[in-house]
């Protein structure tokens, strides 16, 4: 009976595996076919489900082959699609209805009705962004955006992510989108980041961009502007799109208002490499019988197999222990990270006036010993409507971040180390690197660096100060005429410090680097805005200009040699290399632009722009170019009254855009 009974339930189970069926496919926006990374499917009545990866591609197996797939992307219709037996099915989602209702914050910081343009945008509100909260508040646009790639680089918490909206527009160039914050261009560009703006120093550290220096909790909304249409008012800087951020302003309501808000996350590495534990430390298969020649000429696990016999180890001379595996001794070396958050608002607001003040501190442990990120956000924003027609808006944030260890790239990199290490080597050893003759006390002398001398005895710190604002006056002429003038600046400076301290398996003698760096921009423009409407028609223009003015300037210093081993500094080194210095460098850009909208019956929209730049540093034949754009768009189903409960939202739009970008960045010295 228990045979029967076992038989049973194992063809029960059998039934189960043989029922199972594999589907994959491609999710793409049916609106414009770009592939939606990080896309839903679930198996509907459960709660098994994939995601798309950065191809929008996704393999899911179900357990029935008649089961059905419910395909759901932010910003997107869900859909639910009967599997039927397919082993393929892609997919092309539709945008939100509500989505194409909403108002968005467009080129200038114009708000408008998303259907009325001729051009993709796609708005993320500060909600979503401030739930989870990352050190780079540009990584929360990861999987809600269409068409916007984010690669994070793999430098630790607080380092920067490459932003690609729409694919590469150059082989070799940047192809970063611009930044507007408040209607302020910020500078993204950061030492040896993701941004492609080459190394700090030696080690290969990628040290941020700016746009981490954003403190999401202040975040309003934030607009991603695709193609050229979208960003001609913006000038060449804007040629691979551009992303509007708006923060907060104070409480509409009147009295006094105090949020605070917490976020504790934590992380521990999510995919670690496969190691064979069969072999263990030596060279050629063999372990050296004499310990010197162990010691200082074999690394990695190339010896024989690791059989427990007792075998000479690295530690001392005299130190015999079983040859046997380690298969931890990667894993433990890590330990968990944690973010944590906190933030403290104030809010007042009157009947003709509103103020915000928020302070953010955040303290960040990496997943590696020894490595954090300290930072402190404050910002005030104050708005007043000084008489009916006349109102001021002034903004002011300063952003002061400490970072010690961030681990560097490449074959000077921690992982480099790590992941090389014997199969037969215990990683607690490595911790004890000081109490010995040899100082690094590493596994392998003057080829391979301990992991724990890096980031416990090394030093690797850079600091970060920030200060953006802006005061915008606006009036309102009439009821139909608006106009606004504005100057805001931004101003970021950096240092980075860097020592290997004396005794160094590499530089046993000592080796340090100081730089500093600083970059400043300030922009003046104003808009005038006009909005009207005639019968069936509504036309809309607007016209301004913009002054920016940008400055570059830095030095470093690096030496090596100590001639005290506990003094790393400047006068104490035996050898210093040549001072790098940067005199001040300066840009200007003076621009005219203006843009139109003629709409019929809020059916058809033609759409035209210019703008017009002047750079300081461009030869006096090529120092004026121009960049025009227009759009027309078709609502069909407002014009043909196209409404049924399968297509009740159709647009049939045509683009053009010319982009004109120099071929080299100069500056004036």
């Amino acid at each position: 009976m228990k045979k029967t009974v076992f038989l049973f339930f194992l063809l029960l189970y059998a039934g189960g595996l043989f029922a199972q069926h594999t589907v994959t496919g491609k999710v793409t926006s049916a609106e414009d076919g770009i592939t939606l990374p990080g896309a839903s499917i679930l198996i509907k009545g459960t709660t098994a489900g994939v995601i798309s990866d950065m191809e929008g591609m996704y393999s899911i197996t179900a357990p029935d082959p008649n089961a059905v797939l419910v395909f759901s992307f932010v910003g997107f219709q869900t859909r639910e699609v009967n599997i039927d037996g397919r082993s393929v099915i892609d997919m092309a989602l539709e945008p939100s209805i509500l989505a194409l209702e909403e108002v968005v914050v467009t080129s200038l910081g114009i708000s408008r009705e998303k259907k009325a343009l001729g051009y993709a945008v796609t708005e993320v509100s500060g909600d979503d962004i401030s739930q989870v909260k990352e050190t780079n508040v540009i990584n929360q646009l990861a999987g809600r955006v269409a068409g916007v790639v984010i690669t994070q680089s793999t430098s630790g918490p607080g380092s920067g992510s490459r932003v690609v909206i729409r694919g590469n527009n150059s082989l070799t160039g940047n192809n970063q989108p611009l930044y507007v914050v408040d209607g302020i261009p910020v500078d993204n560009s950061g030492f040896g980041s993701a941004a492609g703006s080459g190394t700090a120093n030696y080690r290969r550290n990628d040290y941020g961009t700016g746009i981490s220096d954003i403190n999401p909790d202040d975040i309003k909304s934030i607009s991603v502007l695709k193609g050229p249409n979208a960003a001609a008012l913006y000038g060449s800087r804007a040629a691979n799109g551009v992303i509007l951020i708006t923060t907060k302003q104070g409480a509409e309501k009147s009295g006094l208002g105090i949020t605070v808000t917490s976020n504790l996350t934590f992380e521990t590495p999510m995919i670690l490499p496969e190691y064979q534990n069969e072999y263990g430390q030596g060279k050629d298969g063999n372990i050296p019988a004499d310990w010197n020649e162990f010691y200082t000429s074999t690394g990695g696990s190339w010896g024989p197999k690791l059989d427990g016999s007792m075998q000479y180890y690295y530690t001392a001379e005299d130190d015999l222990r079983p040859y046997s595996p380690q298969p931890d001794n990667v894993k433990n070396f890590f330990r968990t990270g944690s973010n944590f958050v906190n933030t403290v608002a104030l809010d007042y607001g009157g009947q003709n006036a509103s103020v915000r003040f928020s302070y953010t501190n955040t303290n960040t442990n990496s997943v590696l010993p020894n490595s954090d990120l300290k930072r402190h956000n404050f910002n005030i924003r104050a708005t007043a409507n000084l008489t009916r027609r006349l109102s001021v808006d002034t903004k002011a944030t300063y952003f002061k971040q400490d970072a010690n260890q961030r681990p560097a790239l490449g074959t000077e990199g921690i992982m480099a180390y790590l992941y090389d290490m014997p199969r037969n080597i215990d990683i607690e050893d490595l911790k004890d690197y000081q109490n010995d003759d040899l100082s690094v006390k590493s596994y392998q002398k003057e080829s391979t660096g301990n992991p724990y001398w890096i980031l416990q005895h090394d030093v690797n710190q850079d600091r970060r100060n920030r200060f953006l604002g802006f005061a915008k006056i606006n009036y309102d002429f009439t009821d139909h005429l608006t106009a606004f003038i504005r100057i805001g600046t931004d101003r970021v400076t950096q240092n980075i410090e860097s020592i290997e301290q004396y005794g160094h398996w590499f530089y046993s003698t000592g080796r340090f680097s100081f730089s500093t760096r600083t970059t400043a921009e300030t922009n003046a423009d104003f808009l005038f805005m006009y909005d009207r409407d005639f019968g069936n028609f509504n036309l809309s223009v607007n016209a301004g200009g913009n002054s920016m003015y940008q400055t570059y300037e830095s030095y470093s210093i690096s030496g090596d040699d100590f001639k005290i081993p506990t003094k790393p500094i400047v006068s104490g080194a035996n050898t210093i290399n040549t001072p790098g210095y940067t005199p001040l460098r300066e840009k200007k850009i003076h621009s005219l632009y203006g843009s139109a909208q003629l709409a019929y019956r809020s059916a058809i929209y033609l759409d035209v722009s210019g703008r017009n730049d002047w750079s300081s540093t461009l030869p006096e034949n090529e120092w004026s170019y121009f960049y025009p754009s227009a759009s027309l768009s078709f609502l069909m189903n407002e014009i043909f009254g196209l409404k049924s409960s399968i297509l009740n939202y159709s647009k049939l739009r045509f683009s053009v855009a010319q982009d004109i970008q120099t071929s080299t960045q100069m500056w004036e010295n």
